[in-house]
């Protein structure tokens, strides 16, 4: 996440599939394989593998970059309702934020 925060400014024009290949990047280890867009029902945009589990771990992750809470709902509903299928472990929803002051944003939500 530091990568991704200290970078923001050239991030700043990438749209979500940019966003989620640098998080990707970011995310690939050895031990642990990234993707984007597998089919798992239609193209999710990140499934992480954890490639010495038994059982296998595969984690599935809808990006979003944030415009309101109905987005944020249809991001969760496309993980849950399309991608999900019951062999992953729980999903991510992940939110990229462009909206300054987030923090103050979210504690408006409560």
């Amino acid at each position: 996440m530091q990568h991704l925060e200290k970078n923001k400014k050239n991030f700043e024009n990438l749209d979500e599939e940019g966003l989620s290949g640098a998080l990707a990047g970011k995310l690939s280890i050895p031990g642990l394989t990234v993707t984007q867009e597998t089919n798992s029902n239609g193209h999710v945009d990140l499934t992480i593998d954890a490639d010495h589990c038994s059982p296998a771990r595969v984690k599935l992750g809808e990006a979003k970059i944030y415009s309101s809470p109905s987005y944020h709902i249809k991001g969760i509903s496309q993980l849950l309702g399309r991608y999900t299928t019951g062999r992953e472990t729980p999903g991510l929803l992940i939110n990229y934020v462009r909206k300054p002051d987030i923090k103050g944003f979210t504690e408006t939500l409560s």
